[in-house]
């Protein structure tokens, strides 16, 4: 039995699981918990609603979160209680070693940024919640390395895929190696991107699905240098990087929440909960005080949520253009006589070999 499905059942499973001692502890613990987090209203608090994605529902005063994924959430009626939700959060996070949550860890390591804000505001661990060991949350964060900011990344628009024919964005997570220089230490730095899962779809079909939510879709982590190849290259986009203004703390966070998503599904929409306005979801993480995704309710088109981003979270330091392969060859290009036009023409299409008497001339 999963963990989220415990919270009911808690005391009964404490008691089968460890001394009589420590379940009463437990149980301790988790009551003390919960009445400090009523008292302050924490599951009407933005952090709260930021790391389960709720947003209020269009008719009558409730929430839901957009998140699709049954084990993202540990009460059953969580996706749309958030009191709930927490409550079963804070008796989870305080179960034995061995109990699991999703993808078989302790509640403590499948949802790292929920005990991070929660322990710093009810003080868990002071009040006697052990502390779990995580190692396969610790490998990935090791993975990812030093990080030294965050930085909001914008393909241009690439006409030949639909989805993408209003640009594109995704988040660079900006690696800190103190000795490579700036061009080297983006490109070794990790994207996190937001994506659908179309298959092999095309034409009516995939309009169709797109727009009713049919897909789904996952946030993932890539090598930004394989984005950057597969957009400037491959797909002849200009990339414009903007650096955010994120302290420390707000990284950290984002990069918490990041592995809690990890295999969530999100129902994908092309107008509104598409690319750019889930990726303003986590910018929404790390600073819940700036709702970005609730500036975007009809549609939301990348380059609208990047002019709103910029404006509402600012900007550090200089913006980088990222010329894609065709912008530098039709700079190259402009330089050329009539002659060498034709001939790098000829080159291009097989006319003319590369050892061509005429080419080394």
């Amino acid at each position: 039995m999963r963990l989220r499905l415990l919270p009911p059942l808690l005391a009964c499973a404490l008691a089968c699981a460890a001394p009589a001692r420590a379940t009463a502890a437990d149980a301790a613990h988790v009551a003390a918990a919960a009445e400090r987090a009523h008292a302050l209203d924490l599951a009407r608090d933005p952090q709260w609603r930021a790391l389960l994605h709720y947003r209020a529902d269009r008719f009558g005063g409730g929430v839901t979160s957009v998140a699709d994924e049954p084990d993202f959430f540990l009460a059953p009626q969580g996706r749309t209680d958030p009191r709930a939700e927490l409550d079963a959060t804070l008796a989870a996070l305080a179960a034995p070693a061995g109990a699991v949550a999703r993808a078989d860890q302790h509640p403590q390591c499948a949802f790292p940024a929920r005990f991070a804000w929660l322990d710093a505001r009810l003080g868990l661990v002071a009040g006697g919640v052990a502390r779990q060991p995580c190692p396969a949350f610790a490998e990935w964060r090791a993975l990812l390395g030093p990080v030294r900011g965050v930085s909001l990344i914008f393909p241009e628009a690439f006409l030949n895929n639909p989805a993408s024919m209003f640009g594109h964005t995704l988040l660079r997570i900006d690696a800190a190696p103190p000795t490579d220089t700036v061009e080297r230490r983006d490109l070794l730095a990790w994207a996190v991107n937001f994506a659908a899962e179309t298959g092999s779809d095309g034409g009516a079909l995939f309009a169709v699905k797109g727009m009713v939510g049919a897909y789904p879709a996952y946030f993932s982590l890539w090598p930004y240098a394989e984005k950057v190849k597969q957009y400037a290259d491959w797909e002849s986009r200009d990339i414009w990087e903007y650096r955010l203004p994120l302290a420390d703390a707000e990284v950290e966070r984002l990069l918490l929440h990041v592995w809690e998503l990890r295999g969530v599904r999100f129902d994908y929409y092309f107008f509104d909960e598409n690319c750019s306005w889930a990726l303003l979801g986590l910018l929404r993480v790390a600073r819940p005080d700036v709702d970005l995704q609730g500036r975007f309710a009809a549609w939301a088109i990348p380059a609208d949520t990047v002019r709103v981003a910029l404006a509402d979270l600012g900007l550090a330091g200089d913006v980088t253009w990222r010329a894609s392969a065709a912008t530098r060859i039709g700079h190259d290009a402009r330089w050329l006589d009539a002659g060498e036009r034709r001939l790098a023409l000829a080159l291009a299409s097989g006319a003319r070999a590369p050892d061509d008497p005429a080419v080394a001339a």
